[in-house]
């Protein structure tokens, strides 16, 4: 190891000790392949389950997330740092940010985690209301899952002094990869691991991925993992529809100005799968909001990411400009019924939009008009109203609009967009 001393951060070094660690199948080792699995780089809030580290700092037997985190930093193979959508990502060294086709995959996971939600109710494999999904966090024993619930499938309930014990379902999902038994290390590792542990429920495992190599499947089929591929839960028009979603999403820019009507066309039939409109909303704001603008002669690039000349990130939702005018817009898509609170205009304003701001007074380009605006898909509550009179009246050199379905469906309707006022009401009224 004397030969590397003083190298740590070069290619080098970073190769030698990645394969020592990633061979011996240690906890940095399984976090540098879930690292590499997803392109280089992880939100935070996904690390511990993707790496299958420890979520208790308390363990003795297995290694909590945050060691690993620390030794991965004191060996110059990864860092955290803030991401252009404000949280905070874990990055091998040399990356920034999240890449754009996984960042779009990782959109396109919540979808179907949503369908596979409503899968395992119909199916009766657990318990539709306490079902949790990714943005939920969910855990099992001391592991972060993809997707967490109650089971009372028989084989799982145990009977205990006339207490019915359920049993539980846990799964993790990696969509647009090819598995390899590498690739599966830190799921196989929560699963050896809690099938080990004492005082443990019985529980079943669940894995949702597309394409298996075959040593990948001998070993999951050892364990008894349930294998749900997208083509048999969703058939094969159904699940290739989520891949040309993907594909979209990736090059949100170039389908918005030259295939508007095919994406549209794949986001209708998407929504029509049971579960999925749940998780599909911001992605059906952002691409109706953007093919307003684009009608209207602007370029539009979406989840546009910036950076200060201070360092700063931020992402903004869409960025619509053309010769002499900018508009940067947040949507926030919210469920029928429900309606932007104070809170989250708070947090754009605290948060996004002095780095927006910035940006823009530093662009090269000088534009005349420069404004912003902040869409809900729905409404805005009795108090968020309150504060955007407050911040209308404040901000006056940069405008800043507030809009909601209102003013939406009556921009579609000038604009005589019939397929897309359909696809907002099916979405958000």
């Amino acid at each position: 190891m004397n030969l590397y001393e003083g190298q740590q951060g070069k290619s080098q070094f970073a190769s030698f000790i990645s394969k020592i660690l990633i061979e011996t199948n240690s906890s940095a080792g399984r976090a540098l392949i879930a690292l590499k699995t997803a392109k280089g780089a992880l939100p935070l809030s996904l690390f511990a389950k993707a790496s299958g580290t420890a979520t208790n700092s308390k363990s003795k037997k297995h290694t909590p997330y945050k060691k690993v985190l620390s030794q991965l930093k004191e060996l110059d193979l990864a860092h955290i740092t803030p991401s252009s959508s404000n949280e905070e990502i874990v990055c091998l060294h040399g990356m920034a940010d999240i890449p754009s086709l996984q960042q779009a995959t990782f959109l396109v996971e919540d979808i179907v985690l949503s369908i596979v939600k409503q899968w395992i109710a119909n199916l009766g494999l657990g318990s539709f209301n306490k079902i949790t999904t990714r943005e939920e966090s969910p855990t099992y024993g001391i592991f972060a899952w993809d997707i967490v619930s109650p089971s009372y499938v028989n084989g799982l309930v145990k009977y205990t002094n006339g207490e019915v014990k359920n049993g539980f379902l846990v799964g993790d999902i990696i969509l647009n990869k090819q598995i390899t038994v590498e690739r599966l290390k830190p799921f196989f590792y929560k699963i050896d691991s809690l099938n080990h542990q004492r005082n443990i429920r019985p529980f079943i495992a669940l894995i949702i991925a597309e394409y298996f190599d075959s040593d990948s499947l001998k070993q999951l089929r050892k364990r008894g993992v349930i294998i749900a591929n997208p083509k048999t839960i969703l058939g094969k028009e159904n699940a290739e529809l989520l891949q040309s979603l993907i594909k979209s999403i990736d090059n949100a820019t170039k389908t918005i100005k030259e295939n508007p009507d095919e994406l549209f066309g794949i986001i209708k039939k998407i929504s029509k799968i049971e579960g999925a409109s749940l998780n599909l909303r911001s992605v059906v704001l952002d691409f109706i909001i953007a093919r307003l603008y684009s009608i209207q002669g602007f370029n539009c690039d979406l989840r546009h990411k910036i950076i200060t000349k201070q360092g700063y990130r931020s992402e903004i939702d869409v960025v619509a400009s053309r010769a002499e005018s900018i508009v940067c817009i947040e949507g926030k898509a919210v469920a029928p019924g429900n309606k932007v609170k104070k809170i989250e205009i708070e947090s754009w304003i605290e948060k996004s939009f002095p780095r927006i701001k910035n940006w823009l007074n530093e662009s090269e380009h000088c534009y005349k008009v420069k404004k912003m605006e902040f869409y809900s898909s729905t409404d805005f509550n009795d108090e968020a109203l309150i504060l955007i009179k407050e911040i209308e009246a404040k901000y006056r050199k940069i405008q800043i609009k507030f809009l909601n379905s209102t003013d939406i469906l009556k921009e579609l309707k000038r604009l005589k967009q019939k397929s897309l006022v359909e696809i907002f009401k099916e979405q958000f009224t």
